[in-house]
């Protein structure tokens, strides 16, 4: 298949300046339109997130939390960290318990014997 360019056909200097300038403005819209892609969604992801930030929501979210905060302390609840210290002091507790109530229990067997006597 045959290159046709300017050169090929009859045309004036005039026609062949015209022809360079369209080529550079179409070139230089295109690489405007390339670089400006990531610009257009960085603008955007920007103005969304500023949106959501000024929005109605995000006060509706900061008043839910601060009623919840004051309903749970109205219910006297204990932290994760609170509630597994105390495990663990139960647990101790039920322990010594444990080896209290052995103790007796031998204690007791051994005066039963001699009391019977």
């Amino acid at each position: 298949m045959a290159k046709f360019s300017c050169l090929d056909l009859p045309c004036t200097k005039q026609m062949r300046t015209n022809l360079m300038r369209t080529a550079t403005v179409n070139l230089q819209h295109n690489e405007r339109m390339h670089m400006d892609k990531p610009n257009f969604f960085n603008d955007l992801q920007a103005k969304i997130s500023q949106a959501i930030e000024n929005s109605p929501a995000k006060d509706i979210e900061k008043n839910v939390k601060a009623m919840m905060s004051q309903g749970f302390s109205k219910l006297d609840l204990v932290t994760r960290e609170e509630f597994d210290v105390q495990t663990q002091v139960l647990a101790k507790t039920r322990a010594k318990l444990e080896a209290l109530e052995a103790r007796v229990a031998a204690l007791e067997a051994a005066r039963q014997p001699g009391q019977g006597s």
